[in-house]
């Protein structure tokens, strides 16, 4: 009996064996075929670090991102912008039109005036000529011709004749009026801009010695126009052409700026000239504002005499003269807007003193 039971537990067994391997067979019939089985803890720990699966996906994930970077760096280098460097440049010319298209400010040409008043005299005489005749042919010429432009026109008398050509030579003296009337509007450049571009011109000699124009300094006119370039523009640009080192070159030229130039010239990027300049101008006018309080509120608490009240009056009348020579230094403001400007700052400081007693510290006097 009891070996029975044994035999009959054992099969029990190898049923529940059979079973169990039917059923991992099924599972790994259900399983993909590129699934591999879960090592165990120390497959974890140490061969799976060295399977060939392993380092040929590890691999694979690095071609793909250094494929990737790659790609984007070539992409970056094609969408780069053309830059016209003055050494690609033939000599001559070609490397000129390089430098002056460089900077909007070194768009510097010749109006030609005496050419322009030569021509429109010329014209000019010649439109007077053909208004002589055409008196002299209404002087000799029959009413009935002078009274109907009909009459006048029906048989191509002179008249007709000599008014197409007065039409024609008087477009061409109108054309030529309004050409030299636009060419009178643009502004002489700036001195910093005319001496930059006469340097170029001494230094590089990019054409022969008769065809250097800007020598001709009061025939010069900038197409650009013209911005505030007060005094204070240009110390700030003849400063950073003195000390001209690399961290000011990377602050204030821009890549473009740099590719274009060659070891002889520098581009300041005049946006960057133009912030620094309006940083300047807003800390002194903040300056202006602080110090002048700072003196006036400790002149209130002083006890008020004559002596006070004169220092009060005279650090009024010196800030006030400051504050305008700053404006009219520093900006290109006008005369009327220079006195506007330093009204309203006055009457500021003014109201100021007035808010602020010797008694109270701005507390009200009805206390």
């Amino acid at each position: 009996m009891v070996a029975d039971d044994i035999d009959s537990m054992e099969r029990g067994q190898g049923r529940r064996c059979s079973d169990i391997n039917v059923d991992d067979e099924k599972h790994r019939d259900f399983e993909p075929s590129h699934s591999s089985p879960a090592p165990t803890a120390v497959e974890s720990a140490g061969d799976s670090r060295d399977s060939p699966s392993t380092i040929s996906r590890w691999s694979s994930h690095i071609k793909g991102f250094v494929s990737r970077s790659w790609q984007g760096k070539e992409v970056d280098q094609e969408c780069l912008p053309v830059v016209r460097r003055f050494q690609d440049c033939p000599d001559g010319y070609p490397t000129l039109a390089a430098f002056l298209d460089s900077d909007e400010n070194f768009m510097l040409y010749r109006r030609f005036g005496f050419i322009q008043s030569r021509l429109l005299l010329y014209k000019q005489d010649q439109v007077r000529a053909l208004e002589e005749e055409l008196d002299t042919l209404d002087k000799n010429d029959d009413d009935i011709y002078l009274t109907s432009r009909a009459n006048d026109d029906l048989d191509e008398r002179p008249r007709t004749k000599l008014l197409k050509k007065i039409e024609a030579k008087f477009r061409e003296y109108a054309e030529l009026l309004a050409i030299a009337q636009n060419l009178a509007t643009l502004n002489k450049p700036a001195k910093r801009d005319y001496k930059s571009v006469r340097t170029y011109f001494e230094n590089e000699q990019p054409v022969c010695d008769s065809e250097h124009y800007i020598r001709y300094k009061e025939d010069i006119i900038t197409l650009k126009p013209g911005r505030e370039n007060a005094w204070l523009d240009a110390t700030v640009e003849k400063g950073l052409q003195k000390f001209a080192c690399p961290p000011i070159r990377y602050l204030f030229c821009s890549p473009e700026t740099r590719a274009k130039a060659d070891e002889n010239t520098i581009l300041y990027v005049k946006g960057r000239i133009d912030a620094l300049v309006t940083m300047i101008i807003t800390a002194m006018i903040l300056a202006l504002l602080i110090i002048p309080i700072y003196v006036l509120w400790h002149l209130s608490n002083e006890v008020q005499d004559t002596t006070t009240t004169a220092v009060t009056i005279g650090v009024l009348l010196v800030f006030t003269l400051v504050f305008s020579a700053v404006l009219s230094l520093f900006t290109r403001a006008r005369r009327h807007e220079i006195l506007g400007a330093a009204a309203a700052y006055c009457a500021v400081l003014v109201v100021f003193i007035s808010n602020v007693g010797p008694s109270g510290n701005g507390v009200s006097s009805s206390y």
